[in-house]
């Protein structure tokens, strides 16, 4: 199925109409949320959540790939993220919504993410919906064909499975190739019908 990535009618972002890679609250040198994630990245791998994060981002995507953050990227000092950041091969997309996410538009373009807004894509017959933040009041995935692809909650997966989350801690801290994730998503709505 082909993708049709837009912000409105007008606005389409055709840089996403190939695929891309997509994942959400990385939180790179938040240190409240370090306890949390090295519990996990060290069962994973045996090192610090920022060292698995890097590795595994760079096991999948190639300098020429697209990534959409899906928000909550770093906190911490400036020149920490910026070891990193020069780690991070891509094309990177960052959705500003993220409720950690305070720094400037010029801060995220030095450190190689170029901030968008929240945005919807065309697949096939479904819509899909980009944010960080969850869509728990279903505002938009009450419609038929319609998902929700969200960050924000870490590892705690809703329910309602129209709503998927990317947050690193649901996918093996890893960003996943988009279409990947929406066909298997889709399928498993299908069979319920």
């Amino acid at each position: 199925m082909d993708l049709k990535a837009y912000v409105s009618d007008g606005q389409p972002l055709t840089m996403f109409n190939r695929g891309f890679f997509c994942l959400g609250d990385t939180h790179w040198n938040h240190r409240n949320i370090a306890e949390i994630y090295e519990a996990e990245a060290r069962q994973a791998l045996g090192r610090d959540h920022n060292v698995v994060m890097v590795e595994r981002w760079r096991e999948v995507v190639g300098e020429d790939d697209v990534v959409v953050h899906l928000g909550d990227l770093a906190l911490g000092k400036n020149d920490d993220f910026a070891r990193i950041a020069d780690q991070l091969p891509g094309r990177k997309y960052m959705l500003k919504t993220g409720n950690h996410d305070r720094r400037s538009r010029a801060w995220y373009a030095e450190h190689g993410f170029t901030l968008i807004p929240e945005f919807w894509v065309d697949y096939g017959k479904w819509k899909v919906r980009f944010t960080h933040r969850p869509d728990d009041e279903h505002k938009f995935v009450c419609y038929p064909k319609r998902l929700n692809v969200h960050g924000h909650v870490h590892s705690k997966t809703r329910g309602d499975r129209r709503l998927i989350n990317l947050s690193v801690e649901a996918i093996e801290f890893r960003p996943v190739w988009i279409t990947d994730v929406l066909d298997e998503r889709i399928a498993e709505l299908s069979s319920d019908s």
